[in-house]
């Protein structure tokens, strides 16, 4: 439930020696290991003040597994974390412990094994999604979909096609290729140390953002859990043709009705997004009535030719 993260730490200085392997850009500098593509990249920042900042970023199953498809479990966690602990203190010079130092982004992640005929459909779903402060992107014929701010992301995609895209350049294996066939991938990327900070004390009340404090299942469960919330994913994804009975439902007959039946009509065939653009509709009569379908619990609909059934990162 957890793949890639940056683990930052303040020390006096590195040995010079250490820096020689270091490519410089000014006050900045990176490594990695030229040998392996799983490897961390190490950075270093001497800031003006006199003070020096090590980190690491690194994929954690990558690490252990040469790809992110399978998942870590607590067992694996652990020894990723160990790696990365013993890969840094040893190309650092310095002692670097991954579980005390504070957590500068972190991607939390969730496998759904939802079939290959059902991933277009839940995408397709996802992209009617609405969550709050971010916008939306929908990437090549509704392979990802991302919502997004500067400082964070949710977002889910066919996990074949990705790890299709890394086979065809020689990144990764045929095995997991084969065990990405079928899965529904969701990931919650904070990508800030102030969002990071924010995600710890208000959401989860953690004590501060060390690596042992937000890198365990029960936080990522948390996250991914509001995460699939806020794309509706939770919840049954009705057929497209269910939409006008839900709304009898709430609202009964009448004008209401007809014109909000009106209003999915207009969606479906010019599409949501265009009706303000081509003059079809003033914005605040469109998010009208895209809050009063929204309540209705009829904003998110798919055209499998079957209810889908609700996901849970439990």
């Amino acid at each position: 439930m957890i793949d890639s993260a940056l683990f930052q730490k303040m020390i006096s200085a590195l040995p010079k020696t250490t820096l020689l392997k270091f490519t410089r850009h000014g006050d900045r500098a990176f490594f990695r290991d030229a040998d392996s593509d799983y490897s961390p990249t190490l950075f270093y920042y001497a800031a003006p003040d006199g003070k020096c900042y090590i980190s690491v970023e690194v994929s954690l199953p990558k690490i252990l597994f040469g790809n992110n498809v399978q998942m870590l479990g607590k067992t694996e966690l652990t020894a990723a974390l160990h790696a990365v602990g013993e890969f840094a203190s040893r190309h650092f010079g310095v002692a670097f412990d991954p579980f005390t130092a504070n957590v500068g982004r972190v991607d939390f992640c969730h496998n759904f094994a939802v079939g290959e005929d059902r991933i277009y459909a839940y995408l397709q779903a996802a992209s009617e999604a609405e969550p709050a402060f971010l916008k939306r992107r929908i990437i090549g014929k509704i392979e990802t979909v991302e919502f997004f701010n500067k400082s964070r992301k949710v977002y889910c995609y066919d996990k074949l096609r990705e790890t299709e895209r890394q086979f065809s350049k020689g990144k990764i294996s045929g095995e997991a290729v084969e065990a990405a066939r079928g899965i529904l991938r969701l990931e919650a990327r904070y990508n800030t140390s102030e969002a990071i900070k924010r995600l710890c004390s208000s959401q989860l009340s953690l004590p501060d953002r060390q690596a042992r404090s937000l890198l365990n299942f029960e936080a990522a469960e948390s996250v991914l859990t509001a995460a699939l919330e806020s794309l509706n994913l939770h919840e049954p994804v009705v057929m497209r043709d269910c939409r006008i009975e839900k709304l009898r439902q709430v609202y009964g007959y009448g004008s209401r009705l007809q014109r909000l039946v009106g209003f999915l009509q207009l969606c479906d065939v010019y599409g949501g997004d265009k009706l303000i653009t081509l003059g079809v509709m003033k914005p605040s009569a469109y998010y009208k009535h895209r809050k009063e379908i929204r309540d209705a619990g009829a904003l998110i609909f798919s055209s499998f030719h079957s209810l889908l059934p609700a996901l849970s990162v439990r």
